[in-house]
């Protein structure tokens, strides 16, 4: 089975009081942190062999962890750390030295969700990319109403604020390993960059579309919802 890599080492400056002493993937989450419920989501789907990249706080995942027998007798957890935040495809640039040379999922330290990994992997052994990402549809409503006009400035239509749906970026990846010759070492480079670079060098990405349940906890609203939400299901833990 492929190994994962875990992106764990942001500042979590979005999160901000929550994350003065705790990183980001260490919040709380109903009755687990936020990155164990990543991990047992992994272990769920298979994946055995985890590499968390961690950085802020390290130590504190690092501790509660440990080799991953915590989670589960069959979980083996590695670390790489990096000396300074890097943004997400700079940190996913210091785990290339134990990732060898088979396909391996990525995913942030922040993202929940249920999806199923089998029909992700043979999505990406079929279309033989570089990449392949996992998207998800997201409807928002438009703060403005729209104006929709005619060729001679004459109104067509009045649509008060209109309901868009758009594809997203979910999170999570799968790679080949060559990803890593388009990402310069100990430089801070975001992930879009990344496939920016790649496919400018004709090298091929897919979209994955999944109808999955996914939570990103990017800010405080977010996580406050997420954790609203657990507590619901555990009855008020």
């Amino acid at each position: 089975m492929l190994k994962a890599v875990i992106l764990a080492g942001g500042l979590g400056t979005r999160l901000r009081p929550y994350t003065f002493m705790v990183p980001k993937p260490m919040l709380p989450l109903g009755d687990k942190p936020i990155l164990e419920h990543i991990v047992c989501w992994l272990s769920s789907n298979g994946i055995k062999d985890i590499i968390i990249a961690t950085g802020y706080l390290a130590h504190i995942i690092e501790d509660y962890f440990g080799n991953g027998t915590v989670v589960s007798p069959d979980v083996s957890i590695k670390y790489v750390r990096s000396a300074k935040p890097l943004s997400q495809g700079g940190q996913l640039k210091t785990v290339e030295k134990v990732i060898g040379k088979e396909p391996f999922i990525v995913t942030y330290g922040d993202v929940i969700t249920d999806l199923d990994l089998k029909p992700l992997i043979k999505f990406h052994s079929e279309k033989r990319g570089l990449a392949t990402l996992v998207a998800r549809k997201l409807t928002t409503t438009s703060r403005f109403g729209v104006l929709h006009i005619d060729s001679d400035f004459s109104l067509k239509e009045w649509e008060e604020k209109p309901k868009t749906e758009a594809l997203v970026n979910a999170g999570i990846y799968i790679f080949e390993p060559r990803i890593f010759n388009y990402i310069p070492e100990n430089q801070v480079v975001s992930m879009d960059k990344v496939f920016q670079e790649a496919m400018a060098r004709d090298e091929r990405a897919y979209v994955y579309v999944s109808n999955a349940n996914f939570i990103d906890i990017g800010d405080t609203n977010s996580y406050r919802m997420a954790v609203n939400e657990y507590t619901k299901r555990l009855g008020g833990v």
